[in-house]
């Protein structure tokens, strides 16, 4: 069940430092709530490593879990990284390639 989704907000982790974040996914599945954060990358170049490390620190410090989406892939050490803590990579497709 969807409870909520905001794009562009500004959320205040356990360390008081505020965040930015593309996307916040409000959600409940059997009765469980669950807060996740989308990144949205539109780089020219694959996403690094250290992408994925800030990326995670944000949602260590607000217990999020998390989506990291881009059009251009990722380099093998931000693969292997958000693989071990789970946090979902996608790479989306511009439209006109999936012809």
């Amino acid at each position: 069940k969807n409870i909520e989704v905001k794009h562009n907000v500004t959320v205040t982790g356990r360390s008081g430092a505020t965040h930015q974040i593309d996307v916040l996914w409000h959600h409940s599945i059997a009765g469980k709530e669950y807060k996740t954060f989308i990144e949205c990358k539109h780089y020219k170049r694959s996403v690094s490593i250290g992408h994925i490390r800030n990326f995670h620190s944000v949602l260590n410090d607000t217990g999020a879990t998390g989506l990291f989406v881009t059009k251009v892939g990722y380099q093998s050490g931000a693969e292997k990284y958000g693989s071990f803590y789970d946090i979902d990579l996608k790479l989306v497709k511009p439209i006109d390639e999936l012809r």
